[in-house]
């Protein structure tokens, strides 16, 4: 009985008498304009608001130029590795903002590279981490790097996009190998060749969505962007067009979601969907998104409707225990055991009697 009490302490003090619509996620798109293709015309933010209404969720996207002025960008590896490992970032600019502060305002962080990173030389042989030459070699190191420093931001899932390809008039047959055999090492090497768990580090296939596999197309090219998916058949404009920013979006943004709740462990108990449409009913969630057991949550039956003690534990909930990944543990362990704590409490007048002693005591 013993421990009992102070797990029931310890949960009603992580609750604080919320739902999951206390919850807020945070999440930065870094891009350029396929990016922005990608975000507004396949109608990313919409999608993700569409969840939030049926699953009683908060997840906030936002977007972002970056890296950009006064930055010389070109968008690829070579840029983030500079920036966020070499030191070439400056946190007073929010288009080459630091990692470490970019971390402390977001839960989710995605990046993507533009096109013309897709333009891959032969190696040389000198694979150089520092080098902004684009080669195969230079990548993975380059990638390696940003690995390593993205594991050690646990409070923080990134998302990385795989690369965008070329239109079929803008490259050629070696370059468009070189960055298929990229994208291949990212999606199948990159999380698992070092033979250690990267749990915060997830990836949007986008190369798989919007690339040409077949080496018998007619009209497109092999690696390079489907022909169905350019902006012009006649110009070397590698922009996706309309039809491949609305295949994408919906793509992006479940897998955004998706990896979200599998890494933070919280959930809007659906079944997201290729187009956002057809998951969940919330016939059973009242029009303010609470919880059935709002009204006879524990901390309210334990220190009263109007201790103003329960408006300090929901801050503490949401500034400081959210803000972890063992503080959203927590929180999400009172989601599975809320009911049983009001069983129990509800069933014994002398346990919320002595409960509420404790609870009065904790400074």
């Amino acid at each position: 009985m013993k421990y009992s009490k102070k797990l029931l302490i310890c949960l009603l003090v992580v609750c604080g008498c919320f739902s999951a619509q206390a919850f807020a996620r945070d999440i930065m798109f870094l891009h350029h304009s396929t990016g922005e293709g990608v975000y507004y015309e396949g109608e990313v933010p919409a999608w993700i608001s569409d969840y939030n209404a049926r699953n009683g969720t908060n997840y906030r996207i936002n977007e972002r130029n970056y890296p950009d002025t006064p930055y010389d960008w070109e968008n690829y590896p070579y840029d983030y590795w500079n920036l966020w490992i070499n030191g070439a970032c400056d946190s007073t600019h929010p288009s080459i903002e630091c990692l470490n502060t970019l971390t402390q305002s977001y839960d989710v962080i995605v990046f993507k590279h533009c096109f013309p990173g897709a333009a891959i030389e032969a190696d040389s042989g000198n694979a150089d981490v520092s080098s902004s030459t684009k080669t195969l070699e230079n990548y993975k190191l380059q990638y390696r790097a940003l690995r390593d420093v993205m594991d050690t931001y646990t409070d923080t899932l990134f998302i990385v996009w795989t690369l965008a390809p070329l239109h079929q008039l803008a490259t050629n047959s070696a370059e468009a190998v070189r960055a298929r055999q990229f994208v291949d090492w990212v999606t199948t090497e990159f999380l698992t060749e070092d033979g250690k768990q990267h749990p915060n580090i997830a990836l949007f296939d986008f190369w798989g969505v919007v690339a040409e596999d077949d080496p018998g197309a007619v009209l497109g090219k092999v690696n390079c962007l489907k022909y169905e998916y350019e902006a012009s058949h006649f110009s070397d404009d590698s922009h996706p067009n309309s039809a491949a920013n609305q295949a994408a979006g919906p793509k992006f943004a479940r897998t955004i979601v998706t990896e979200l709740e599998k890494y933070f462990g919280t959930s809007g108990g659906e079944d997201s969907g290729d187009n956002g449409t057809d998951a969940g009913d919330d016939s059973d969630t009242g029009d303010d998104g609470e919880d059935d057991y709002e009204d006879d949550c524990p901390v309210v039956m334990v220190m009263g409707d109007d201790n103003p003690g329960v408006a300090v534990l929901r801050k503490l909930r949401d500034k400081v225990l959210a803000k972890s990944v063992t503080g959203r543990l927590l929180i999400d362990l009172y989601y599975k055991e809320a009911d049983t704590i009001d069983a129990v409490l509800k069933a014994s007048p002398k346990l919320r009697q002595v409960l509420t002693s404790a609870v009065h005591m904790i400074p």
